[in-house]
């Protein structure tokens, strides 16, 4: 009898599942289908051009200007765009008993080819945002890679930006 019993059992070996490569019960093959597009799409917004991040030149800081102290202010800088610069942007933080801007520039080799050289791009106006300091008084500015400076006094009659 017991041999009856034990051939009614099958055999584990023999009766195993073949192992599938199949989804994840959660993605179904349909959406998977509408994802590959998607990352298509998204991997070609990527692009063959390449950009890097460079100090920019600054070309002019306000001439005079009163901040209140300490506030979270703007300063306005006119940067030195070459026709290859592109998304203008600034740092700022008040180290040293100074204000140190920190304008950049997005260089992409797509408009490395440009004519213009020097100063030719005149929409370059970056707004850079810096903690004023606490105490009252003049304070030097330094902005761009050419360590450009000015003047700023801080004030409690003062605002929160200094415009060009």
């Amino acid at each position: 009898m017991k041999k009856d019993r034990l051939a009614s059992v099958p055999n584990p070996v023999t009766h195993r599942r073949p192992l599938s490569m199949s989804l994840p019960k959660s993605l179904s093959m349909n959406r998977f289908l509408a994802l590959v597009p998607v990352a298509v799409l998204l991997l070609a917004g990527c692009g063959g051009d390449t950009c890097s991040s460079s100090a920019a030149e600054a070309e002019l800081l306000p001439s005079s200007c009163t901040l209140a102290p300490n506030t979270t202010a703007t300063i306005q800088v006119q940067l030195c765009a070459k026709c290859s610069d592109s998304s203008p942007a600034c740092t700022g933080e008040f180290v040293n008993d100074q204000i140190e801007l920190d304008p950049t520039f997005q260089q992409c080799q797509a408009n490395a080819g440009c004519a213009e050289t020097g100063c030719a791009i005149s929409n370059s106006l970056v707004t850079c945002s810096v903690t004023t300091p606490a105490s009252e008084g003049p304070v030097t500015v330094v902005a761009g890679s050419t360590l450009l400076t000015g003047t700023v006094n801080i004030a409690e009659s003062g605002g929160t930006s200094c415009t060009l």
